[in-house]
């Protein structure tokens, strides 16, 4: 099943519920959809514009971060893209700005926002780092990160699920109020091919400090 439509199937209201809630409602997390879509289609390194499956292709050859300009709101930005390989699951990074996306501390019913809702995809990381869901979910949860149902947050985000198309088929989605911090992990079913984490954090406008260059005066 396409992740593109994983969220629309089988969903829970109660669980949504909850979810509009931590997120102050769509329009709030719709903020982020739109850092992610301005991203995919104005991402420019070097006078070059890429695609997702461009940057899954090629990040992984280029042995150190790369610092994409694109554009969001009519303002320009900085996207960080890395390669980040690990020891059973490797991952192409793409660090984003938050812009504005306002974070709430988690309420008391949080096992029920954690909940996958019947009939809903499940979400498999063990399939890809061989290690069990809760080890993952334990991993996270220490200084404040907990784990979201991202099956059904694909809801909030139809402009990264129209980007991806077809290619990615199970999630986790990592929420931290403490550091103002936001990382989705999306996966294949080939358990080869890395993963994509989208990490949503705190950035500012790019000011081109080029435009800036004045003359080096010689004595």
């Amino acid at each position: 099943m396409a992740l593109a439509t994983a969220g629309k199937e089988g969903g829970h209201d109660a669980v949504r519920e909850h979810l509009e809630t931590l997120f102050l409602g769509q329009q709030n997390a719709h903020l982020l959809d739109d850092v992610i879509v301005g991203f995919v289609n104005t991402n420019e390194f070097k006078q070059r514009r890429y695609t997702v499956q461009e940057l899954m292709t090629c990040a992984p050859s280029w042995g150190r971060p790369k610092h994409f300009k694109f554009v969001h709101a009519e303002i320009p930005y900085l996207a960080t893209v890395d390669f980040w390989e690990g020891s059973q699951v490797d991952f192409v990074v793409i660090r984003l700005p938050n812009n504005g996306f306002t974070y709430r501390n988690l309420p008391c019913n949080l096992p029920c926002i954690m909940s996958t809702a019947p009939g809903a995809a499940p979400l498999r990381a063990h399939a890809h780092s061989g290690r069990h869901e809760e080890e993952e979910i334990h991993r996270h949860r220490h200084d404040g990160w907990v784990e979201l149902d991202g099956t059904l947050l694909m809801e909030f985000f139809p402009g990264l699920a129209k980007s991806l198309g077809a290619n990615f088929t199970s999630i986790l989605f990592f929420y931290n109020y403490k550091h103002q911090r936001i990382d989705m992990q999306l996966f294949t079913d080939d358990s080869c091919a890395p993963g994509l984490m989208l990490t949503f954090e705190l950035g500012y406008p790019y000011v081109d400090d080029q435009c800036q260059r004045r003359p080096l005066r010689r004595l």
